[in-house]
């Protein structure tokens, strides 16, 4: 799997978050989970036992992701943290290729970042929000 993001409205190429295929020393990705959440209304029926639902199609898609990387120095694990925790609050394309396939999440939210550094080795642990998934590149 590979794991990439760039800025809503940016041109150009993508910033890769994770890919497999780079080498053994290279990035961990323990599991994919995003969370599919429907909202719904519920409310009584006036003059009613029954209770009124209804989907309102607001889907929201919760994606968190843990990532290890191991980097060349002391240095550079510490200077990861300010990279990362810099892209909190502002909306970005994020995209997930599993061989030929791309799932694209457009407008998505970082809105959580917690690293924690073990030597040269950082886990970043992110959760990004969106409202959908397309099969088509957002612009």
């Amino acid at each position: 799997m590979k794991l990439s993001y760039k800025p809503v409205g940016a041109a150009g190429s993508w910033t890769v978050l994770f890919d497999e295929t780079a080498a053994a020393a290279g990035p961990v990705l323990p599991e994919w989970k995003p969370e599919f959440n429907q909202p719904i209304q519920q409310q009584p029926l006036f003059r009613s036992p029954a209770q009124f639902r209804a989907a309102r199609n607001n889907t929201s898609v919760s994606h968190p992701l843990t990532v290890f990387i191991t980097y060349a120095t002391l240095a550079d694990a510490f200077d990861s943290v300010k990279t990362w925790s810099d892209l909190l609050g502002n909306k970005y394309h994020f995209k997930a290729e599993q061989g030929a396939k791309i799932h694209y999440y457009p407008n998505a939210l970082l809105t959580n970042y917690t690293p924690n550094a073990t030597g040269v080795t950082v886990q970043h642990t992110f959760t990004f929000i969106s409202d959908k998934v397309i099969d088509t590149e957002p612009t």
